[in-house]
Parts: C-alpha cells; sequence; structure tokens
C-alpha cells in the first residue's frame, strides 16, 4: 500500500503554503550561514534570479569548506554548492 504522494505529504505537513528558504549562487557564505542560522534549518536550496534550482548548500560542505581553507566567508557559495541533486514532483509517491 503506498503512502501517497509528496503533495499529499506537504499537505498534511501544512508546508505547501510556506515559503521556501533559499540562497542565490552568488550569495556569500557568511550571509548564508546567517539566513540558515535564523531559519533554523541546515540546509538550503541556491535558485537564480529565473527560479532554476541550480544546487544544494549545506552547513556540512559549508563547514568543512571553510575548515579546509577551500573557501573564505566572502565567497560566494556557488563555489560550494552541490550541484549533483535528485529532482521530485508533487505527484511522485513517498516510496520514490
Amino acid at each position: 500500500q503506498s503512502l501517497g504522494t509528496v503533495s499529499d505529504l506537504l499537505s498534511k505537513l501544512s508546508l505547501s503554503e510556506q515559503k521556501m528558504i533559499s540562497v542565490t549562487p552568488t550569495e556569500k557564505i557568511s550571509a548564508t550561514i546567517e539566513i540558515l542560522r535564523k531559519s533554523g534549518i541546515s540546509q538550503a536550496p541556491v535558485v537564480d534570479e529565473k527560479g532554476w534550482v541550480k544546487g544544494i548548500v549545506t552547513e556540512e560542505n559549508i563547514f568543512h569548506s571553510l575548515y579546509d581553507g577551500k573557501v573564505a566567508s566572502n565567497d560566494s557559495v556557488e563555489k560550494i554548492m552541490n550541484s549533483s541533486i535528485e529532482f521530485i514532483t508533487g505527484n511522485d509517491t513517498i516510496e520514490h
């Protein structure tokens, strides 16, 4: 038996009407850290000016990139975002 669709889950969680927290590819890492902290989230999609998702940035890749000296806090998130992501639609099943 199916657990339902992604849309079903979002409706039950009342998440479908909430604003998605995202950052732009040119957002500074320091500003991204503040957005994640203030929002109480550990990751955010990276969305371009046309609304296309280009990748995702996580606390983990921010931390490791800063710690390893690969980036500075004033660099943009496009340097560290993970662009290898899988997309789903509202019609996909939870089991997908």
